[in-house]
């Protein structure tokens, strides 16, 4: 048996990537502002510092840090995504022309 091209395949897997790509920025963003959070927490008790403002600082530091790291994976997924719809078009357009000049 020899698996068959289906280009559906390609759009569904370019769809799941932008659905991804449209959430991971804010994941990244509040996990990395929970850990800021507990870190300034931390850090404040450690150093004898007022814990609200220095989880504060934590939270908007490493979400701004999460935040950065998560948009950069996002662009990352719809750049593949893109690819691969890329690679369609033009294994359609070449269909195309050799079926036209198969006539």
């Amino acid at each position: 048996m020899t698996t068959q091209y289906d280009p559906g395949i390609i759009y569904t897997f370019a769809d799941r990537l932008y659905a991804r790509a449209k959430s991971i920025a804010t994941q990244y963003a509040i996990i990395a502002a929970f850990v800021g959070g507990i870190a300034g927490l931390a850090l404040a008790g450690a150093l004898d510092f007022a814990r609200v403002p220095t989880a504060l600082v934590g939270v908007l530091c490493f979400g701004g840090i999460g935040a950065a790291i998560g948009y950069d994976k996002s662009f990352n997924l719809r750049l593949t995504a893109q690819q691969a719809l890329c690679q369609v078009k033009v294994e359609e357009a070449v269909r195309h022309l050799a079926q036209q000049a198969s006539r």
